[in-house]
């Protein structure tokens, strides 16, 4: 990495991310039930796993798993953009001088002729 590399205690981590974590919640999540198989096998690997460098992969195909998380936990940067326009359009429109319930039918009666956004994030 160009910033120089980041030295994790992943056992300190760990308890640090799950120490409010109710198991039986984290266990009966979707992602995790469909994912266990490769949650099991990365757990059990000899070494660490960089499920964004294949390279610390081992003989293990995580190919499947990697297109998962990334489409179901990674941070979209798209839909952020999207959302944000959103908060701009709110802004300008506040500036004509109109009332919140008439700037927010303006908003979503345009987002419905000009914008996907609301269609596309029903699906998620």
């Amino acid at each position: 990495n160009r910033n120089g590399s980041i030295t994790l205690n992943l056992q300190s981590s760990m308890d640090y991310i799950t120490s409010t974590a109710d198991p039986s919640i984290v266990l009966n999540n979707e992602f995790v039930k469909d994912n266990w198989n490769y949650i099991i096998l990365m757990a059990d690997a000899d070494q660490p796993i960089d499920l964004f460098d294949r390279s610390t992969w081992g003989n293990l195909d995580l190919r499947e798993f990697q297109y998962r998380f990334a489409c179901q936990v990674c941070i979209h940067p798209t839909h952020q953009q999207l959302s944000e326009s959103y908060v701009q359009a709110l802004s300008l429109a506040a500036l004509t001088g109109i009332g919140e319930v008439r700037r927010g039918n303006k908003i979503e009666s345009t987002s419905g002729f000009l914008r996907y956004f609301t269609e596309w994030a029903a699906e998620f």
